[in-house]
């Protein structure tokens, strides 16, 4: 990379899934990445503390980019009053304490791109969704649009800012795959109810890659659907994994039993979201894996 090409940047999430590929693909460019974390441990670590409101401001100064991926996650634990609390605001409040903060610097950065998710569209069937079409009324749209809010407030500044609507990604080492590896490798997973839901989602490459592209690109602005072009029925993607694997799906998952482990959260798990990444599509983005076979090739390779 040109070393005038070359940003200081902030990432918020990087210990998570998303956020050490993003971290490691980001280094090997030439740029000079920050972590900002409740737990500094390294000179690059910016320790920050959203439930009290504690953050080092002269730290925050002379940022190029910010790439906010911080939240609870909303796959783990039943989804009790307080574990929604957390969800909601871990995103929200958390953005905007960033947000605040960012303003008070003199030099402010020039893009910044947030974590979104396509829970922002709600349960809407075979609907073909893009970034145009209108919210859903579930709880996690309500925070997806309250959160995209709280990130918009940098145009002030100004800033490019960039909502990226993440779906399900796709990876060996975190995120819904890596729950999902240990049952189907035994033969013993299935699909989620009748298996006629869509499922939209990204391997995890092209999602950093999509990140990557964002960041450089000017054009990009906005909400933007962080998926691959081909969305597929829950059927489909168990069957996918399973071929991949060479194990059989003999089972199916009854909406009940996800509901005792994850409460209301069942209601995401069994949303129909069949999302089109329409804007990168048109600006060119090309997908090194676009289609499910090819991503759960991909995934599995990596364990072999």
């Amino acid at each position: 990379m040109n070393p005038k090409a070359a940003k200081k940047i902030l990432v918020s999430g990087a210990s998570g899934f998303v956020g050490k590929h993003l971290s490691d693909f980001l280094k090997d460019q030439g740029h000079d990445i920050f972590s900002l974390t409740r737990s500094p441990k390294h000179d690059h670590d910016l320790a920050w503390d959203v439930l009290h409101r504690k953050i080092d401001l002269q730290k925050m100064e002379g940022f190029d980019a910010v790439i906010h991926l911080a939240g609870e996650n909303i796959a783990s634990g039943y989804w009790t009053e307080e574990k929604k609390r957390a969800i909601a605001d871990s995103r929200v409040e958390g953005t905007a304490f960033l947000i605040q903060t960012l303003e008070k610097c003199t030099r402010k950065p020039s893009v910044w791109i947030n974590a979104s998710a396509i829970g922002y569209y709600g349960d809407r069937d075979d609907e073909m969704l893009t970034e145009a079409s209108s919210p859903g009324d579930s709880f996690l749209a309500k925070v997806c649009k309250s959160w995209e809010a709280q990130a918009q407030k940098c145009r002030t500044w100004p800033c490019r800012d960039v909502q990226l609507r993440f779906g399900i990604v796709l990876g060996p080492d975190g995120g819904a795959l890596s729950k999902m590896l240990p049952t189907f490798s035994k033969g013993l997973g299935g699909k989620l109810g009748d298996g006629k839901q869509y499922m939209s989602w990204i391997e995890i490459d092209d999602l950093v890659s999509m990140i990557s592209f964002c960041l450089s690109d000017d054009r990009t602005c906005g909400p933007i659907n962080a998926c691959s072009p081909n969305p597929v029925r829950n059927e489909d993607f168990t069957l996918a994994l399973s071929h991949a694997l060479d194990k059989p799906t003999l089972f199916r998952v009854p909406k009940l039993a996800v509901k005792a482990i994850l409460g209301e959260g069942a209601d995401e798990a069994f949303a129909s979201t069949r999302v089109i990444p329409k804007k990168m599509l048109e600006l060119g983005f090309e997908f090194q894996y676009p289609t499910i076979e090819s991503a759960m090739k991909r995934v599995v390779g990596q364990l072999r």
